[in-house]
C-alpha cells in the first residue's frame, strides 16, 4: 500500500498560528511582475498567476522546473518516462505526454529572460541565478511566442549590478550528494554617459552529484541479447555541471543591451523500472514460458536494493543557449525591444523499461536540435492607453534517432531503427491594450490578438532489423510539406477594482497547439497521417485581494475551458501514436493564500481542483474505423486535487544570527499516465501522494572581513519517505505493467557566504 499524508492533520496543526494576535507592522510585501511585458504589480494582473521571488526559490530549494510542480495549483511536472532531464507539464488538464518526441508541441511555455525553450527535452536545466518566475495559468495566445494552450513559465534570470558582490553555497547530503553554487558581480566597467558607456558583468556555476538510488549489478544480466550500450552505473545517479555568463551594456540612459549565455552538461543516469503488475496472459505467470525469471521486487512498493539492465541506462545532455535584448526608449511613453534567442542540445540516453533480466523493452534516443527567435516590440502608453504591438519568428531543425528493442527474448534479436528530420519555421504578429476610461477609473478593459502561420517538414525512416546496412521497412522518406492552416488567437478581458486592495476580472482567451507528423512512432499505418491542431477557448473569473491591513493576501479563479482536437499520445504495448481525441471540457478552481498574522510568520496554502470531460474522444484501430471511446478514457498526469502549504517562521534573532524554519507540503492526487490501453481498457491509476519537505537555517550570522554575512542550513526532502510510483508503462496482454518510483528520503547540510 503507498503511504500519503494526511491532509486533515496537517490543517488542524495549522489552525493555531492563525490565532496568533495581528502585529501592525506584518504586511504581505507587494511583487512586481512583467506578465504582460510590461511591470506591474502581480494583484493589478488580471491572469491567474503566481510569482516566486529568489527568497521564495532559495527556500523552497527550486533547483529546477522540475520543482514547480508542487509550488503552483493545477500544474503538474515530471520527468519524461526513462530520463532525467525532459519535463512533462501539464497545466490545468492540458498535458504533453511524450514531450521526448521532437514533433509534439508543448502545452506550457517555458520562456527563460523572454525566449521560448523549444522542446521538452533538456528544459530540466539547473536554475544558476534566478530572480523571479512567475507561472501563467490558462491560454496565453496573444502575448507568447509559439503555441502556448495550457499556460506559460517565466524564469527571469538575474541582471548584473555592476558592483562587487555575489554569494557561495556549498552543500552535502545522503547518497554522497555534494552541489555548490556560486554568484559573482563584477565591478562595472567605464560610466553611464562617458564613452562607451557602462558594462557590468555576472557569472555563475553550478555543481551537483550524488550516487544512485538503486545499484546497478550486470552480473544479473540473463539475457544473451544485452545489448553493447548496457553500463554498470547505478540508476538515478547525478552529475551536473551549469554555468550562465551575463553582460549588460548600458550605452545611454535610454538604451540597454543584455546578453547572455547559458550552458548545462548533464552525465546522468535513468531511474530504474520495474515490474508493477502482470497481466492475467503475461508470458511470466505460472506455467508460461518465461516463468522462471526473476523479477526486482516483484510487486513490492518502493526501489529494489539493486537491479541491472540490458539495454542501458544513459542520461546525457548537453545544452548551450544564447540571448540578446536591445531595449530602446522612442520617447517618455515608446520603448522599442528586440529579443534574439539561439538554443541548441544534444542529448544519448538509454532506457530499459522492462523491469527485469531479459531484452524485452529498451529505448534509446539520439537527439541533435537547434532553435532561433526573434521578437521585435513596440510597447506605449497614452493617457488611459497601455499597449504592447510586435512581430515574432521562430524557426528548429532537429534529427531524431531511437534504436529500441521489443520483445527481444521473443522474436530474437530484433531491434528497431526509428530515425526523423524536421525542420519548422511560425511567423506570428501579435497585439494588446489596455484601456482604463476617465469616466471609470476603476475600470480596466483589455483586448489582444495574434495571428500566426506555421510549416513543418519531416523526414521519416522505419529500419526493421539488427544488421549492417540497416533495412528499412519505411522510408527514408520526405514526407510532404505541411502548410498548417493560420490561426487567429483572441483575448479579452474586463477588470473592476472596486477597493485599492479588491480587485475582480473576467476574461475569455483563446490558444492552440499546431499539428504536424508524428516524429516517433513506428506505425507503418499512421507515419503519414498528420495530426491536427488543437485549440481552446477558455473562460475565467477571478479575484486579485488583500485584507487585514494587507497581512491577508486571497487570489482566486474559477475557469472553464472547451477544447477541440485534443492532441493526446497513445503507448499500445510497443510504439507510441500522437492523435486528436476530439472534444474535451474542462471545469476548475485555483485558490492562493497568503497569512502574515505576525511579524516573521507567513503561511501559505494554495489548492487546484480539476473537473475533465471528454464530449467525443475517436480513437482508431485502423485509419478508416474510428471508435468512440469518451466514457472510458481518462485524462493524463490530471489529479483532482493537489494541495501546498507551508510555513515559515523565524523562531529567534541574536547576535550570532536567526534561526528559522520552512517547511513545506505537497499533495498529489491520483491520476492517470495514460488516456487508455489496448483495446479501448480502463488504464492503471496512479496512487495521491503527499510530500513533506524541511529545512532549518541560521542566517544573517556577521562574519566581517569583506563577507556580508553567512547562513548554515539542515534540509530534509520527503521527510516521512513516502513510497510512490511517478509514472507506468503498460505493456499489453502479453507483458506487464512497469513503472519507476519518487526520489526516497534525502537529508544534507549547506553553508552559503554572501559577500
Amino acid at each position: 500500500m503507498i503511504r500519503h499524508a494526511n491532509t486533515n492533520r496537517l490543517a488542524l496543526a495549522l489552525l493555531p498560528m492563525l490565532a496568533v494576535p495581528a502585529a501592525v507592522h506584518a504586511q504581505i510585501e507587494e511583487i512586481l511582475v512583467t506578465a504582460q511585458k510590461r511591470e506591474q504589480s502581480l494583484q493589478d494582473t488580471p491572469i491567474a498567476l503566481t510569482a516566486l521571488s529568489a527568497e521564495a526559490i532559495d527556500k523552497r530549494d527550486i533547483i529546477d522546473v522540475h520543482a514547480l510542480g508542487n509550488q503552483t495549483p493545477n500544474l503538474y511536472v515530471n520527468v519524461s518516462q526513462g530520463d532525467s532531464t525532459t519535463a512533462l507539464f501539464s497545466m490545468r488538464g492540458v498535458v504533453q505526454p511524450n514531450p521526448s518526441n521532437l514533433a509534439n508541441e508543448s502545452t506550457v511555455g517555458l520562456y527563460l529572460d523572454g525566449i521560448y525553450v523549444g522542446k521538452g527535452t533538456g528544459a530540466i536545466f539547473d536554475l544558476a541565478d534566478i530572480e523571479r518566475i512567475e507561472v501563467l495559468r490558462g491560454p496565453q495566445g496573444t502575448l507568447y511566442g509559439k503555441n502556448t494552450i495550457g499556460g506559460a513559465i517565466n524564469i527571469i534570470s538575474a541582471r548584473p549590478s555592476g558592483e562587487f558582490g555575489g554569494s557561495a553555497r556549498l552543500g552535502v547530503g545522503s547518497d554522497n550528494l555534494v552541489y555548490s553554487k556560486v554568484n559573482l558581480d563584477l565591478p562595472a566597467i567605464g560610466a553611464l554617459g562617458e564613452g562607451l558607456g557602462r558594462l557590468a558583468a555576472k557569472v555563475s556555476l553550478v555543481t551537483r552529484q550524488h550516487d544512485g538510488y538503486v545499484k546497478n549489478n550486470p552480473a544479473e544480466q540473463l539475457s544473451p541479447l544485452a545489448r553493447p550500450s548496457a553500463t554498470s552505473a547505478d540508476f538515478s545517479e547525478q552529475d551536473v555541471t551549469s554555468g550562465r555568463l551575463a553582460l549588460q551594456w548600458e550605452l545611454a540612459d535610454n538604451a540597454v543591451v543584455d546578453y547572455s549565455y547559458d550552458t548545462s552538461r548533464v552525465r546522468n543516469t535513468t531511474p530504474f523500472f520495474q515490474l508493477l503488475e502482470l497481466a492475467p496472459t503475461s508470458l511470466f505467470n505460472p506455467g508460461a514460458p518465461f516463468a522462471g525469471y526473476q523479477y526486482y521486487n516483484y510487486l513490492k512498493p518502493g526501489y529494489p536494493d539493486e537491479g541491472s539492465t540490458d539495454f542501458g541506462n544513459r542520461d546525457h545532455v548537453d545544452i548551450d543557449g544564447h540571448g540578446l535584448t536591445l531595449e530602446v526608449g522612442l520617447g517618455e511613453e515608446l520603448t522599442l525591444k528586440s529579443i534574439t534567442g539561439f538554443r541548441q542540445f544534444e542529448t544519448t540516453a538509454r532506457s530499459d523499461f522492462d523491469g527485469g533480466k531479459l531484452s524485452w523493452y529498451g529505448v534509446g534516443r539520439d537527439v541533435d536540435y537547434d532553435q532561433l527567435s526573434q521578437e521585435v516590440q513596440l510597447l506605449g502608453s497614452h493617457d488611459q492607453l497601455n499597449w504592447v504591438a510586435g512581430l515574432y519568428y521562430f524557426a528548429e531543425e532537429g534529427s531524431y534517432y531511437s534504436p529500441r528493442i521489443i520483445f527481444g527474448e521473443l522474436m530474437g534479436n530484433n531491434v528497431t531503427h526509428n530515425r526523423s528530420e524536421l525542420d519548422n519555421d511560425l511567423k506570428a504578429v501579435f497585439g494588446q491594450v489596455d484601456w482604463n476610461p476617465a469616466a471609470l477609473d476603476r475600470l480596466t478593459l483589455s483586448l489582444g490578438l495574434r495571428y500566426s502561420e506555421e510549416s513543418k517538414d519531416l523526414f521519416r525512416a522505419v529500419g526493421d532489423f539488427d544488421a549492417t546496412p540497416v533495412t528499412y521497412s519505411l522510408g527514408p522518406v520526405a514526407l510532404p510539406t505541411l502548410e498548417l492552416d493560420s490561426n487567429t488567437s483572441v483575448m479579452a478581458s474586463a477588470t473592476w477594482a472596486f477597493t485599492d486592495a479588491l480587485n475582480a476580472y473576467v476574461k475569455f482567451a483563446q490558444g492552440y497547439r499546431s499539428g504536424g507528423y508524428d516524429g516517433q512512432t513506428s506505425s507503418l499505418a499512421f507515419y503519414d497521417i498528420p495530426f491536427e491542431s488543437d485549440e481552446v477557448d477558455a473562460y475565467e473569473i477571478g479575484i486579485k485581494s488583500r485584507w487585514l491591513d494587507d497581512r491577508l493576501q486571497v487570489n482566486g479563479a474559477w475557469f472553464f475551458s472547451d477544447y477541440q482536437n485534443m492532441q493526446l499520445t497513445l503507448f499500445n504495448g510497443t510504439t507510441s501514436v500522437i492523435e486528436n481525441a476530439g472534444e474535451a471540457e474542462i471545469t476548475g478552481l485555483e485558490l492562493e493564500l497568503v497569512f502574515q498574522p505576525v511579524d516573521h510568520l507567513t503561511l501559505s496554502l494554495s489548492y487546484g481542483y480539476l473537473d475533465p470531460d471528454y464530449n467525443e474522444y475517436l480513437v482508431f484501430p485502423t485509419p478508416t474505423t474510428p471508435v468512440n471511446i469518451a466514457a472510458t478514457a481518462r485524462f493524463p498526469h490530471t489529479p483532482e486535487n493537489s494541495v501546498n502549504a507551508s510555513v515559515d517562521y523565524r523562531l529567534l534573532t541574536t547576535d550570532v544570527g536567526a534561526l528559522e524554519v520552512f517547511v513545506d507540503y505537497s499533495y498529489t492526487g491520483a491520476h492517470f499516465i495514460h488516456p487508455y490501453e489496448e483495446a479501448g481498457r480502463t488504464p492503471h491509476e496512479i496512487d495521491s501522494r503527499g510530500l513533506v519537505n524541511a529545512r532549518l537555517s541560521l542566517v544573517d550570522i556577521p562574519l566581517g572581513s569583506g563577507f556580508e554575512s553567512a547562513a548554515i542550513t539542515l534540509w530534509a526532502k520527503n521527510l516521512t519517505d513516502e513510497e510512490y510510483i511517478t509514472t507506468n508503462i503498460p505493456f499489453g496482454d502479453i507483458y506487464f505493467l512497469s513503472g519507476s518510483y519518487g526520489d526516497p528520503r534525502t537529508f544534507g547540510a549547506e553553508v552559503t557566504l554572501r559577500f
